[in-house]
């Protein structure tokens, strides 16, 4: 899931993920556990370069493998 910022110079926008599930943050890493209700992420970090991507598992697709090499590098090539 991509959450786009659509504001002139914004870094952080407000994200809603849906539950139950599992989203993991492309650049970082980051997993979040998300219950029945989904989860409201107030003022998320996203910086022109990182927009807000999530991922998450699913019987069909488990992005966790095919995306293994990127979550957490994306930031360091980014920044190089």
């Amino acid at each position: 899931m991509m959450a786009p910022i659509f504001k002139a110079g914004a870094v952080s926008r407000d994200v809603y993920l849906p539950g139950p599930a599992e989203w993991k943050q492309l650049w970082t890493g980051e997993v979040f556990s998300v219950g029945e209700h989904g989860l409201a992420l107030e003022d998320f970090s996203c910086p022109m370069g990182a927009p807000c991507v999530f991922t998450r598992d699913t019987q069909e697709w488990n992005m966790s493998e095919i995306l293994a090499g990127y979550y957490g590098e994306a930031q360091r090539v980014i920044q190089q």
